[in-house]
C-alpha cells in the first residue's frame, strides 16, 4: 500500500488529481451548451473523428467512474476517522453532504448546469446508512444497482432516439435555438440552469441513483475487501482488461463508422468500459507505486488532487465563463481538436497553480470553506442542543 503523509493517503490524492483534470477533457466540449454537448459539423470533420476514436478508447466514462470510486471511499474514510475520534460521524457526514448539495445547486444554477456535485451529494446521503455493510454485501448490491442503472439508461436512450429527429448538427433548429439562449441575457440562461438543477433533484431516484449508487457501493466493497488497497489478482485483472477492450472497441466502432448514433451509445457503453478502466488505472497507480514518486508530475498530480473541489469549480468559472457567458459564439466554430488544445493548456496551468499554492497553504480555498461551514453548523447544532436541554431542565 502507498505511503501516507500526515492524515492523507498519497495514492488517493494522486488518483483524485488524475480524475479532476481528466474531467475537464470530457466536460470541455459541453461547457457552452451542456444540455446538448458537442454538436458535430456536417459532414463530420476528420479531426473530430480521430479525437472521438481516441476519446472512445481512453476517456469515455473513465474519469467520472474514477471520481465515483474516490468519493465513496473518501466518505468511508471520513466516517472511520470521526468514529476513531469519538465524534458523531453520521451527523458530521450529513452536514458535509448537505453543504455539498448547496455548493452543487449554486454551481449548477449560477455557473454551469453540467454539475455533478448534486448527484454525488444525494448519492452520498443514500450511501451513509450502508457504510458498515460487509464487503460482499456491498459488492453484490453495487453490481445489482449498476446493472439496473444500465437498463434504465438504455431505456432512456431508446425513448430519446424514438422521439428525436436524428442527430443534431450545427444547422439544426434545436442547436440554433440553444445557441440563441446563451447569446441572450444572463436571466434567460439562469432560467435554463435552474430548470436543469430542479430536474437533477427530481429525477435522481430514477435516472441517477442506480448508476452512481451502484458504482459507489461496488467501490466501497472492493476497498473493504482489499482490492482497492493492494490491487487485483491476475484473474481479476484479466477480466477487467477484457471488459475494457471489448466495450472500448465497440465504442470506437460507433465513433468512427456510426457517428450518427455514437452520441446516443457512448454514455451507455462508456459507463461499462469507463468503470473497468478506472479500476485498472487504480490498480496500476497502486502496484507501480506511482504516488510514491518524488517526480514533478507525481507531486503536481497529488497537489491537484488535494484541491480537486476548488479546481472543479475553477474549471467552470473559467471555461463556462468563456464558452457560455462571455464568448458564446466560439461554440459555432470550435472543433473537438480546439477544445482539446484549450483543455490541455488549462490542465497544465492547474497543475502549476496547485504546485505553487500548496507550498504556502494547507488546503484549497473551497476545501477550507467547506470545512469551515461544516464546523460552524456543528457548533450551532451543539449550542442549540445545550440551550434546549437547559430550557427543559428549568421547566421541570
Amino acid at each position: 500500500m502507498s505511503t501516507t503523509q500526515g492524515n492523507r493517503i498519497l495514492y488517493l490524492d494522486f488518483l483524485r488529481g488524475i480524475a479532476v483534470l481528466g474531467l475537464l477533457l470530457m466536460n470541455m466540449p459541453s461547457m457552452g451548451i451542456p444540455e446538448m454537448g458537442y454538436v458535430s459539423y456536417e459532414p463530420d470533420l476528420l479531426g473530430d473523428k480521430i479525437y472521438s476514436l481516441f476519446q472512445a478508447l481512453f476517456f469515455d466514462g473513465r474519469f467520472r467512474s474514477l471520481f465515483c470510486l474516490l468519493f465513496s471511499i473518501g466518505l468511508y474514510l471520513q466516517y472511520l476517522s470521526y468514529q476513531n475520534k469519538n465524534l458523531n460521524s453520521y451527523v458530521i457526514l450529513k452536514s458535509r453532504l448537505n453543504w455539498l448539495l448547496v455548493f452543487g445547486l449554486i454551481h449548477c444554477i449560477f455557473l454551469w448546469p453540467g454539475d455533478i456535485l448534486i448527484l454525488y451529494a444525494l448519492t452520498g446521503m443514500y450511501l451513509m446508512s450502508k457504510l458498515d455493510w460487509p464487503a460482499k454485501k456491498l459488492i453484490k448490491r453495487g453490481l445489482t444497482f449498476f446493472a439496473i442503472g444500465l437498463i434504465i439508461s438504455a431505456a432512456q436512450l431508446s425513448l430519446i432516439e424514438y422521439y428525436s429527429e436524428g442527430p443534431t448538427t450545427r444547422h439544426s433548429t434545436e442547436y440554433l435555438e440553444a445557441l440563441a439562449v446563451i447569446k441572450g441575457s444572463y436571466w434567460e440562461v439562469l432560467k435554463v440552469n435552474t430548470l436543469m438543477a430542479f430536474a437533477y433533484v427530481i429525477t435522481f431516484p430514477i435516472l441517477a441513483l442506480f448508476y452512481f449508487g451502484g458504482v459507489m457501493m461496488l467501490s466501497l466493497g472492493l476497498y473493504k475487501s482489499g482490492q482497492l488497497q493492494h490491487g487485483f489478482n491476475q484473474k481479476q485483472l484479466f477480466l477487467l482488461i477484457i471488459i475494457t477492450l471489448v466495450f472500448s472497441t465497440i465504442d470506437a466502432y460507433f465513433a468512427v463508422f456510426r457517428p450518427d448514433i455514437h452520441y446516443m451509445m457512448t454514455g451507455l457503453i462508456g459507463s461499462i468500459s469507463g468503470l473497468s478502466m478506472a479500476l485498472l488505472i487504480w490498480h496500476l497507480v497502486l502496484t507501480l507505486k506511482l504516488a510514491d514518486s518524488t517526480a514533478w508530475l507525481s507531486t503536481c498530480l497529488q497537489r491537484t488532487g488535494r484541491m480537486a473541489f476548488s479546481f472543479y469549480i475553477l474549471q467552470s468559472i473559467v471555461m463556462a465563463g468563456i464558452f457560455r457567458y462571455l464568448f458564446p459564439e466560439l461554440n459555432e466554430t470550435f472543433t473537438l481538436t480546439d477544445y482539446a488544445l484549450v483543455s490541455v493548456s488549462f490542465i497544465l496551468l492547474q497543475m502549476l497553480i496547485a504546485n505553487r499554492y500548496l507550498r504556502h497553504f494547507k488546503q484549497g480555498p473551497l476545501e477550507k470553506l467547506w470545512r469551515y461551514l461544516v464546523r460552524r453548523s456543528m457548533i450551532k447544532a451543539s449550542q442549540s442542543t445545550e440551550q434546549s436541554a437547559k430550557l427543559s431542565a428549568s421547566s421541570s
